[in-house]
Formats: C-alpha cells, sequence, structure tokens
C-alpha cells in the first residue's frame, strides 16, 4: 500500500508542476480596452531578409514555432499600405545610420500548425488554418543598392497565439527584481486508507504559501509546506515552516531560520532544491516556464491554449502512470507589461494497481508592490 502513496504523490508533486501557472475557474472577464495591459507595442526582426515572404516565413518560424506547435506558411496576402504616421511611429532603433525605410505593409499570413506532441489523439485531428497579421517594411541600406525585408510584430490582439517578442518583453528579468510575490495553494488527495482492514480510500487535504519579498540585492523569503513525513490517517496534514534571508554582496550569502526569529549563516543553500541559487532566482523563479507557443492572448493578459492545458498536464502524468483524467484551466493577468496574477485550478483522477484515486488543486501566484517592496534585515544579522 505504501507503494501507491509513494507513487501517488509523485504525480500530485508533478501535476503542481505543470499546473503552474494556471487559471481559476470564475466569471471571463469583460471586455478591457484599457491599454495600460500591456506596454508592448511591437518590435522588428533581428535578422533581414531578401524578399517578404522570406520575412514572412522568419516570422513563423522565430514567433509562432515554439516548443508546441510547428507553424508551416500557407499563404500571406497584403492588407493595406502602411502610412508615413504609421511608419514613424515604429521603433528604429535597428536602423544604421543612412538606413532608410522605402515602404512598409500590413500582411495577412494564414498558416498552419503542426503539434509537436505525444499524445497521438490529439496529433492527428485536422485543423483549421490560422491567421496572423504583420508588418512587413522594406529597408534601403546605406551604401548598399539591393533593398532587404524585416518583419514587424504589432500587439497582439485578443485570441491571437503569443509571439515570441512579447513574452520576452513580459517576462524580462529586470522588471521583477523590486517586488513581493504570494503563493497559496491548497491540494486535496482521495487515495487508499492504510488503516483500514477493507478497501477503502480517504480524501486528505494539503496547503502550502510563500512570500517573497525582493529589493536593493537582499531578499526574503517564508515558507509553509505540507509535512509529508505525517502523511497517514490525518485528514489535514500539518504543516513547517521555513524563514530564510539573502543578501547579494561579494557573494550570495544565504541565512536560515526555523522560528523566523533566530537565523543562522548557511554553509551550504537549504533552498537550492527549491530553484534559488542566486539573486536573479528570485525574480525568475515564479514566472511562467511553458514556451510562449502554448499561450494565446486575451483581455486580461493570456492563457493556455485550451487544447494544450489538458494534453500537456495529460502527457506529464503518463510519463508516471497512464489512464489519467485531467481537468485543468490556466489564466495569466498582465497589468503596466508585467505579470501581476496567476490563478490555476486542475482535478486528475486515475487508477493504480485496482484504486480509483485522484486530486485537486487550486493555486494563486501575485505580483505586487512593484518598486515599493522593502527588505528587512533580520535582528542578529551582521
Amino acid at each position: 500500500m505504501k507503494k501507491i502513496v509513494a507513487l501517488f504523490l509523485s504525480v500530485v508533486c508533478l501535476s503542481a508542476l505543470v499546473c503552474i501557472p494556471a487559471a481559476c475557474k470564475e466569471k471571463e472577464p469583460s471586455n478591457n480596452t484599457d491599454n495600460s495591459v500591456d506596454t508592448f507595442d511591437g518590435a522588428f526582426s533581428a535578422q533581414s531578409y531578401d524578399t517578404d515572404k522570406a520575412a514572412v516565413e522568419g516570422f513563423l518560424s522565430t514567433e509562432i514555432s515554439g516548443d508546441a506547435v510547428k507553424a508551416e506558411l500557407v499563404d500571406f496576402k497584403e492588407k493595406s499600405k502602411l502610412g508615413s504616421n504609421e511608419l514613424n511611429a515604429l521603433d528604429k532603433e535597428f536602423l544604421d545610420e543612412g538606413d532608410e525605410i522605402v515602404s512598409g505593409k500590413s500582411v495577412e499570413v494564414t498558416y498552419k500548425r503542426e503539434k509537436k506532441t505525444a499524445v497521438a489523439s490529439l496529433a492527428e485531428e485536422e485543423e483549421p488554418d490560422l491567421v496572423f497579421t504583420v508588418y512587413i517594411i522594406e529597408i534601403s541600406p546605406k551604401g548598399v543598392t539591393v533593398h532587404e525585408f524585416r518583419y514587424y510584430v504589432p500587439r497582439a490582439k485578443d485570441g491571437d497565439v503569443l509571439t515570441k517578442s512579447y513574452y520576452e518583453d513580459l517576462l524580462d528579468s529586470a522588471k521583477y527584481v523590486n517586488c513581493t510575490q504570494v503563493y497559496t495553494n491548497v491540494v486535496k488527495m482521495t487515495m487508499p486508507d492504510e488503516e483500514s482492514e477493507t478497501p477503502k480510500t480517504k480524501t486528505t487535504q494539503m496547503s502550502s504559501n510563500y512570500t517573497i519579498k525582493i529589493a536593493d540585492n537582499a531578499a526574503s523569503l517564508e515558507m509553509v509546506l505540507p509535512d509529508y513525513s505525517a502523511l497517514g490517517p490525518s485528514v489535514q496534514l500539518p504543516t513547517q515552516k521555513l524563514w530564510g534571508y539573502f543578501e547579494n554582496g561579494d557573494k550570495f550569502s544565504v541565512w536560515a531560520s526555523a522560528d523566523g526569529v533566530t537565523y543562522t549563516k548557511a554553509v551550504t543553500n537549504p533552498f537550492a532544491s527549491y530553484g534559488i541559487k542566486d539573486m536573479e532566482s528570485f525574480a525568475v523563479m515564479c514566472l511562467p516556464k511553458l514556451d510562449y507557443s502554448y499561450y494565446e492572448k486575451t483581455d486580461y493578459g493570456f492563457k493556455i491554449q485550451d487544447d494544450f492545458i489538458t494534453e500537456y498536464v495529460t502527457q506529464a502524468l503518463n510519463e508516471v502512470t497512464s489512464g489519467a483524467t485531467v481537468k485543468a484551466e490556466l489564466r495569466v493577468y498582465v497589468s503596466g507589461g508585467k505579470v501581476v496574477k496567476l490563478e490555476a485550478t486542475s482535478s486528475v483522477t486515475m487508477n493504480v494497481l485496482g484504486f480509483n484515486i485522484g486530486s485537486s488543486s487550486e493555486e494563486k501566484l501575485e505580483f505586487k508592490d512593484f518598486g515599493t517592496t522593502v527588505v528587512t534585515k533580520p535582528e542578529g544579522i551582521e
């Protein structure tokens, strides 16, 4: 029986990892007309191309294709010419002195996507063609008679897939070096009851939360984690607490505490297993880890595409056990060009060694107090 419990715990931990960040079941947000959600106005391609078609194909391979899909060009057609005001509004930092923009056009790109998936039933589904509008800019480099082309990714519309340029701008770690991060998670597990003489199951609840503060080359962390050593007949697992204080001086220094009062400088980093290895870790450890090609744009930020969330979690779970049924949702809220909230719900049910077991999870992660977070150095630390 303990083998079943150990296996199930590994599945629970795995499902939590792939569902963060994710989304909650709540009323759909109303259409948001506030431009403060995103600060990304667009981006030129880093590479230049010989033809407009090559630029379009470069857009698909660089901005749309990713870990989840490969985009293949079907067709493209000009929608309109870009006027002088539109061209002048583009960020032209990439241009060398003497380079000139000859013309620009808005192009409707039609493409097919090929899923990169191990879930055969989903990979075999016939999908409709997709469309994305991009700008193609013709440039006359100084001293060169042959013109070159670059694509320009404009701000996405709701329902568009995310582009690589937008995603990298949003997740720029420099935006998160002064902020407070608050995470909460409640997991309920239905699993075999080891104390029962007859086959039956019980439901156990586990909760965890942490608060991270980052500012001025210092960080603090308070973690409340489930005490898995107490897994047994209890309905709700007790928790254990861990505090940390961090400084980035001549080297990355770590102090740990078991009571939040007395801190001891760590010889070896006890937080390394949580991904904390340097000061930058705090800025990026809670940001979305899934590739941009899994997501689509929304009026509140973005969400994982509906046909990918269940597939992604199911694929991960099937590496541990087969026959899992998964339901999951994911939303990422954006304001001022930064991630401000992530919400998730997920449920997993499966049969392991003849037992029907399952778990459900509700998670929330908030980023707040940008630029105003203060990290207080604990007393007793020199």
